[in-house]
């Protein structure tokens, strides 16, 4: 397939997290016209395929890179080139991407900033039997060498860098793996290293992952900030079965006995849930932790209800910190669909035990197709505060028209007030993260237009992998940013646009502006579904560890979501 798009950006910002873009206190104004011609699984002789990119494209990583179980290794947007190719068959990958570094403002999709200086990358991977080994290798020149570039467009000094990692997994049982993995870079000022290794293991009903980190203070990849001054390590314990799901996690995050300011965070989070019946559940969690002898309680009890078109969840919990009053939040919310409109609705009230002060959080989201042509999503956030009215809001609107065969125009308007992107509420299937979390911009606004077109050669008289007399269904989905890392698309998580699904390594195709994708005529039978991140906003990253395996059924609809998670 031949991807083309054009896009016009315009942005404001009133915050000084964005203002180091202009170098100065002013606001930051602006507005950008960029390009992407994109080519997509294109086949070659003996199980090859090719992906290519022009213009404002992203660095690649290898498959073993973007499996990540903790800790995910960043990739850098870029004005300039890539190529990769791959043989499943023979279990090799190859991928290489140069240009000028580039950056996206902190909702990804709104002003495109590129900078002086070259960034080079490549990397391959081999895969054999129970073994897999992957090396990447970056280049980063900051020309003027300004690191006033900031830490928004990760401009850090020069540097070189070397990733590698070694995974092993037992034959047909990917969950029992040992993987170990080594980053080295180097600057202008010293070398830097980090380590990592992850284990995991089960039998029956029971899971268990294991593991350890060091890494030393400012380690970076690409000029962008990895975790870093950092050593640790993390336990989780998982029993399911077909009614009942228990998870424990035991993590410890300190730094380096090097660093000025040390710190030390323990933290245990359990989580349960039981299945009533098919449609209705119930579940509770808990949460203790402990920084630098401050010690905290959470816990929080959940309902949910499913009907054939509505989904609804109920949650209240409460939290106490030392020498501190109680936090609580209480809310609900509701998702449903009538033919292709889709509607979803959050409410939750709290307390803040730190400023002290009541708040309301109001969230809804609405999806509607218009005809053959028209597709609108609006998403809508706001929170307000006993005596001081909304303070933190935000405000998205995507449309898209096909206005010709092939052709599409997509808009984009956005604003924030205030902390726009708040932290999710609610139960989740991970816990809090102990590790530190990058700062977010406050008030922020921007629009974006692309023209779009697609081209795909060829129409297929069978179903995809298989012969013209076999059964054949639909493969469709979404494409989301699973903000509380629950696994499922709630009632006002965000749909991404423009993100590559691969059906079985060999059928690509891009979601809509609602992150929307679907394989209108497969074979019957089991097949795999993986990701090749395109345009997804830092930091996010696709939650896959594995391609994800699917049954399809003649002349049904199989349905999968897909979320992208926080590291």
């Amino acid at each position: 397939s031949l991807d083309a798009s054009l896009r016009l950006r315009y942005w404001g910002a009133n915050t000084s997290a964005l203002n180091n873009f202009t170098g100065n206190g002013t606001p930051s104004l602006g507005q950008a016209l960029s390009f992407t011609l994109a080519q997509r699984q294109l086949a070659f002789s003996d199980g090859w395929f090719a992906d290519q990119a022009l213009g404002v494209t992203q660095s690649i990583n290898t498959p073993l890179a973007a499996r990540q179980v903790r800790f995910s290794m960043p990739t850098r947007l870029l004005q300039g080139a890539s190529t990769n190719w791959r043989n499943d068959t023979q279990g090799l990958s190859f991928f290489a991407a140069g240009g000028r570094p580039a950056s996206l403002d902190a909702s990804g999709l709104g002003g495109l900033q590129t900078y002086a200086g070259q960034a080079l990358t490549l990397g391959g991977e081999i895969r054999r039997d129970e073994m897999e080994y992957a090396l990447q290798a970056y280049r980063w020149n900051d020309g003027a060498n300004n690191v006033n570039l900031g830490e928004q467009a990760g401009g850090l000094a020069s540097s070189t860098g070397l990733w590698q990692s070694l995974r092993w997994h037992e034959r047909n049982r990917n969950d029992n793996y040992l993987q170990v993995q080594w980053l080295h870079n180097n600057d202008s000022e010293r070398a830097r290293e980090g380590f990592w290794v992850d284990g995991g293991w089960g039998s029956g009903y029971f899971s268990q992952r294991l593991g350890l980190h060091r890494f030393d203070a400012s380690l970076q990849w690409m000029g962008l900030p990895f975790i870093g001054d950092s050593v640790g390590g993390y336990y989780r314990l998982r029993y399911q079965t077909r009614r009942n799901l228990f998870e424990m996690q035991y993590d410890h995050v300190g730094n380096l006995q090097s660093s000025s300011t040390p710190y030390r965070t323990d933290q245990l989070w359990t989580s349960a849930r039981h299945q009533l019946n098919q449609s209705d559940a119930v579940g509770a969690q808990f949460n203790v932790s402990s920084n630098q002898g401050s010690r905290r309680y959470d816990w929080l009890v959940y309902g949910d209800w499913r009907t054939d078109i509505t989904n609804w969840r109920a949650f209240v919990g409460s939290g106490l910190e030392s020498g501190r009053e109680r936090n609580w939040q209480v809310g609900a919310d509701v998702a449903t669909s009538i033919n292709s409109a889709r509607f979803s609705s959050a409410l939750v009230v709290g307390h803040d035990a730190d400023q002290p002060r009541n708040w309301t959080d109001f969230s809804v989201n609405i999806s509607e197709q218009i005809g053959a042509r028209w597709q609108v999503d609006l998403t809508a956030r706001a929170r307000a505060y006993a005596s001081l009215g909304v303070e933190d809001a935000s405000l998205a609107l995507n449309m898209r028209w096909a206005f010709a065969q092939g052709w599409s125009v997509n808009t984009v308007l956005s604003a924030t007030r205030g902390n726009g992107q708040l932290a999710a509420l609610g139960p989740g299937s991970a816990p809090p993260s102990v590790l530190p979390a990058p700062a977010l911009p406050s008030s922020t606004s921007f629009a974006w237009i692309g023209f779009r077109y697609d081209m795909v050669a060829g129409t297929p008289a069978v179903p995809l992998g298989g012969k013209k007399s076999d059964g054949a269904g639909v493969v469709s989905g979404v494409v989301y940013l699973d903000a509380d890392a629950n696994g499922q698309l709630d009632a006002t998580e965000r749909r991404v646009p423009n993100i590559t699904v691969v059906l079985d390594g060999r059928w690509g195709l891009r979601t809509d502006i609602q992150g929307r994708f679907e394989f209108p005529y497969v074979v019957a039978g089991k097949h795999k579904i993986s990701v090749i991140v395109d345009e997804l906003p830092l930091p996010w990253q696709i939650a896959l560890t594995e391609p994800l395996e699917i049954t399809v059924t003649p002349r049904e609809v199989s349905r999968v979501n897909i979320g992208a998670v926080q590291p």
